[in-house]
């Protein structure tokens, strides 16, 4: 069976999100059976960060990988891409998780590229849309938060992604962002109505009558939200946001020379000996890269050793010769 999901824009800008729809993404798709019953996420492992980016994903793919390689993607500042409505290359054979059983990934999963590097850190912003988004799906679709994976958890090949991420702490996050559930408004009484008081700092009584009203119509107008009394999906996001799970560093501005720059940011990166190495700023760029290239797990931590095992700091030229070693000696691996 292949499935076409035609309403993903709409779902996304209900949650109150900024959408972009790449041309042609209501008929795009993998040959083979999409029939997903759950949410996969993901890092894309670059520094991209714009409709480009997207438009790569969705129309070029990698010279290993045929577009579309997800569903949806995901910016920084938290803008939805939709690039596919059928099958897309994202997820590989998947083990069973939360209810789906082991298969194909490609099948059972609606695949989502947060524009990350994995090692960054999820902005406020991105990580919020992160949630509205998944919990957005999973309500449209029918879904529980338990069958919200991210691909470090399903994946048969060794996939960290996403990131710095603490699944359990997002599948949380989204079940409570499903829970918000519809609009709150006059005469709405429960528990929500008793959280949402507590927020405002108001009596908790359970009942939305006219000084919740009032309340909730002052803080809309704080925070730039129509102003119009009911506690509607935006509203609930500002007035419960979640938390970021690990800040992204500050904006670090390049120097002009080479040296200057190797040695402007040093970024910690375990290793699976638990070493650790500098990256320097302008070896980020070919380790992101390099990760993105790399095939397999295999690929990627043997880079990590190589680079591990060279100390540092590195040039631009040793880095780029580690990594084209550790590479070539995986691919060699293969072939014997």
């Amino acid at each position: 069976m292949a499935r076409l999901l035609t309403d993903l824009a709409t779902i996304a800008r209900a949650a109150g999100l900024t959408v972009v729809e790449i041309p042609g993404w209501k008929t795009r798709g993998r040959p083979g059976d999409f029939n997903p019953r759950g949410v996969l996420c993901h890092h894309t492992a670059g520094a991209g960060d714009t409709r480009r980016t997207a438009e790569q994903m969705a129309l070029e793919g990698r010279p290993d990988l045929k577009a579309p390689l997800a569903q949806l993607a995901l910016s920084r500042t938290g803008v939805v891409y939709v690039m596919a409505a059928g099958r897309a290359n994202h997820a590989g054979k998947a083990k069973a998780f939360g209810g789906i059983p082991a298969g194909d990934g490609n099948e059972l999963y609606v695949g989502i590229e947060a524009m990350n590097t994995g090692f960054e850190g999820w902005t406020s912003a991105q990580y919020s849309a992160y949630v509205r988004l998944v919990a957005a799906l999973c309500t449209a679709y029918g879904w529980p938060a338990t069958r919200v994976a991210g691909h470090k958890e399903t994946s048969e090949s060794g996939k960290i992604d996403p990131g710095k991420m603490s699944m359990p702490d997002f599948r949380a996050d989204v079940a409570r962002a499903m829970s918000a559930g519809t609009d709150l408004r006059r005469g709405a009484t429960g528990d929500k109505v008793a959280r949402v008081q507590n927020a405002l700092s108001l009596t908790a009584d359970g009942s939305f009558g006219p000084a919740t009203e009032a309340a909730v119509r002052t803080f809309q107008t704080a925070k730039g939200l129509p102003v119009t009394g009911v506690v509607d999906t935006k509203t609930w996001a500002a007035l419960f946001p979640p938390a970021s799970p690990t800040p992204a560093p500050a904006p670090v501005t390049p120097n002009t020379s080479e040296e200057d720059e190797l040695m402007a940011l040093q970024i910690q990166h375990p290793t699976e000996k638990g070493k650790t190495w500098p990256f320097s700023r302008a070896v980020w760029s070919i380790w992101t890269y390099a990760f993105n290239a790399a095939v397999d797990a295999r690929a990627t931590r043997r880079i990590v050793e190589a680079l591990a095992q060279k100390g540092a700091p590195l040039t631009v030229d040793e880095t780029k010769q580690a990594v084209k070693d550790a590479v070539t000696e995986v691919e060699q691996e293969a072939q014997a």
